[in-house]
């Protein structure tokens, strides 16, 4: 579970980013926060793993540990290894992939395994036959296995977001934070992107916030909806239930479907 409770985020030029936010989001739900830019989107999932910090309220992150026991977190009073240990349980994935392009698609999805390593196989980046086949299998799982020794930079903007995809899954994390997943890949790609996503987080249950600006690929696959206006939540509630009244409020009455897509 991840909740916020009566967070704000200002920054220190002393715009404020986000006000009184009080969200619960629970395991396995798939959420899409959606809203214009500037609206407070990024920040808000970028506080989940701390990378920007919130000003004042409570942001707790409930999860399983490898143990499959429940840890609560209170994210704000993380840091050292404690924080890094956190944010290792936390996938992120962003428009820019972050692939080592001269590097194999196998390897870029083993970085994941680091998190994991002791320190001596870190050193030597030594990765064991379950490494091996944990990233294969999230390869399988996308349909990319066979360009699994193909270097990533040789793929399609769509293949490459879906190997960034498939290091979170070799993350092996409950949560996956997704910045504009989809926003540099054509429409055909970003639909098989955001298809990914939804297979992921139904067949494994992890859930899945993702920043997005086109909305109707956030209408068809996700299953939450999260506006956002000027650092406000505007609406929360089911993808279901978003009709044009709900996009003005969280667009404003100027809303017009192809600016916003």
């Amino acid at each position: 579970m991840i909740k916020f409770k009566n967070v704000n985020k200002i920054w220190p030029n002393g715009n404020i980013a986000l006000q009184d936010i009080n969200v619960e989001i629970s395991d396995g739900e798939f959420v899409g926060i959606i809203g214009l830019s500037g609206a407070g989107k990024t920040t808000l999932i970028k506080t989940v793993n701390k990378m920007h910090p919130i000003s004042d309220g409570d942001l707790i992150v409930t999860m399983k540990d490898d143990k499959g026991e429940d840890v609560e977190y209170n994210v704000s009073n993380l840091s050292g290894s404690k924080l890094r240990k956190f944010k290792s349980r936390i996938g992120l994935i962003t428009q820019e992939y972050n692939n080592v392009q001269g590097e194999t698609v196998l390897n870029n999805v083993l970085c994941a395994r680091l998190t994991r390593m002791p320190w001596y196989r870190k050193i030597f980046t030594i990765y064991t036959k379950e490494d091996k086949r944990i990233a294969l299998d999230a390869l399988y799982k996308l349909g990319i296995l066979d360009k699994a020794y193909t270097r990533a930079g040789s793929l399609s903007g769509g293949q490459q977001q879906r190997v960034a995809l498939a290091r979170a899954i070799s993350q092996e994390a409950p949560i996956i934070i997704a910045d504009e997943p989809v926003s540099a890949l054509d429409p055909i790609f970003a639909a098989q992107v955001m298809s990914d996503f939804e297979k992921i987080n139904k067949e494994q249950n992890i859930t899945i916030l993702i920043n997005i600006h086109h909305v109707e690929l956030a209408l068809k696959y996700t299953t939450r909806i999260i506006g956002v206006r000027e650092g406000k939540v505007v609406y929360d509630g089911p993808t279901s239930k978003v009709d044009k009244n709900v996009l003005i409020q969280i667009y404003g009455e100027n809303y017009n479907e192809e600016d916003i897509a």
